[in-house]
């Protein structure tokens, strides 16, 4: 598999004054994120616009990319530039993006995590311990998986290699257990390293399934795996799982999956039993909402904090990316144990209810827009911003 090409350049047409400095700080952001400035094929194109009559300039250093990403600033006639050129880019055929350069630096790096992703899906094998559960009847994993394959482990498999687990280390320390014994949370720890030693990657699992069988969700274990950098879905739903994937990608951090809920005026709520352990500011251990049963987490989270909400779907290959901040951390209606409630425009939240994309959105609590524009871009799929 030939890895994505990614180079940068600046362009100018004079020797303005105080335009080096500029330059060399682009230059140092982008061989940090991983592009170079040799010439040659290229798929991904980041160029700095430093003064007008640069169009031609912009236009040769692009050739034959999938994305261009044209960075201008407010002097020199650099947006007049960009945009000329990006113009002739887009009638072309060519994705392109234009970002102020105050923004090189993220930009730069979650684009080349992007490419990166892209990349890592093609070949990416996903662990379905037990397959989508029944109620998924849009989210089964059918379209294009973006190069994935999905193995499916029989959940009794799973029971068994869990039976004679040590229990994987829980990161952070509950603030209480409410309705949970101690040898049941070690039980549902035992679960996750048995989904460690049975996936070689990403994985989900059909949870209420194997609560009959084993006596214990798998929210804690998933809960855990999240923290500790594996990518672990509920229910069998791939394409948040995916989702999940692209997000932890182009972030560094854990990502979330959950129902989509109804929230507070003015916000759309996410809420499970599963909340990476890691990114909350302090949880507590208590039985899985809709069973009773052990063992769900109800996590609580700062409030001000940004995310980004997002869903990949495989049937229409689309992607949607919402910006978030979070207005309410803990939980506030009858719902999954972990409730967070986001600030949202009003578009993200007449898509979610116009264009519906199953159950789940999946969180990651960071900014990743840029990030998903890119990944969009690069793998030809439509993209949906709000």
């Amino acid at each position: 598999m030939r890895a994505l090409r990614l180079r940068y350049a600046a362009v100018r047409s004079s020797g303005s004054p105080g335009l080096d400095e500029m330059e060399a700080e682009f230059r140092r952001a982008a061989e940090a994120a991983g592009f170079s400035a040799e010439p040659g094929p290229v798929d991904l194109a980041a160029v700095l616009v430093l003064t007008g009559g640069t169009e031609r300039k912009i236009l040769e250093v692009s050739q034959g990319a999938k994305l261009v990403l044209l960075f201008y600033h407010d002097s020199y006639n650099s947006l007049a530039a960009t945009s000329e050129a990006a113009s002739l880019l887009q009638a072309s055929g060519i994705s392109v993006q234009l970002y102020d350069f105050g923004s090189a630096r993220q930009v730069l790096a979650q684009a080349a995590r992007a490419a990166e992703a892209v990349e890592e899906l093609k070949g990416l094998k996903i662990t379905s311990f037990g397959g989508p559960s029944e109620w998924l009847v849009y989210s089964t994993g059918e379209g294009d998986l973006l190069g994935a394959s999905v193995e499916v482990v029989p959940l009794e498999d799973l029971a068994k290699e869990a039976e004679g687990a040590e229990p994987e280390q829980m990161p952070g320390q509950p603030s209480r257990l409410e309705g949970v014994s101690g040898e049941q949370v070690e039980r549902a720890l035992r679960l996750a390293s048995a989904m460690r030693r049975l996936s070689e990657g990403p994985l989900t699992v059909r949870c209420f399934d194997l609560l009959r069988i084993y006596g214990v969700t798998p929210c804690l274990a998933l809960a855990a795996l999240n923290s500790k950098g594996l990518i672990a879905g509920c229910e069998g739903d791939v394409p948040s799982l995916l989702t999940m994937y692209i997000l932890s990608k182009l972030s560094g951090r854990p990502a979330w999956m959950g129902n989509v809920t109804p929230g507070p005026a003015g916000t759309l709520a996410i809420a499970h039993c599963t909340f990476p352990l890691s990114e909350a500011s302090s949880f507590e251990l208590t039985t899985h909402f809709e069973t009773d049963r052990p063992v769900g987490v109800r996590a609580y989270v700062r409030e001000g904090l940004r995310a980004t909400l997002a869903k990949y779907d495989p049937r229409t290959r689309t992607l949607r990316a919402i910006r978030a901040e979070v207005a309410l951390g803990r939980p506030f209606t009858r719902a999954c144990r972990t409730q967070v409630a986001f600030r949202v425009s009003e578009r993200a939240l007449e898509l979610t209810l116009s264009r519906p994309m199953g159950a789940h959105y999946a969180v990651v609590f960071d900014d990743v827009v840029p990030g998903l524009r890119a990944f969009a871009s690069l793998e030809g799929l439509r993209l949906e911003e709000a």
